[in-house]
């Protein structure tokens, strides 16, 4: 998601206008980051 940091704090950024073309990159590279988190999550888990 689009966001800001302010104040060491993370926020969403609402209302902004996004085509359809920046729809598709964003889930696009929302996916790859899913997929990246999933190839390593055995080395997130602490026993």
């Amino acid at each position: 998601f689009p966001s800001d940091r302010r104040n060491k704090e993370w926020s969403v950024v609402n209302g902004l206008n996004i085509t359809p073309a920046q729809r598709t990159r964003l889930t696009a590279t929302a996916n790859e980051l899913l997929e990246e988190r999933k190839a390593i999550e055995n080395l997130l888990k602490l026993e």
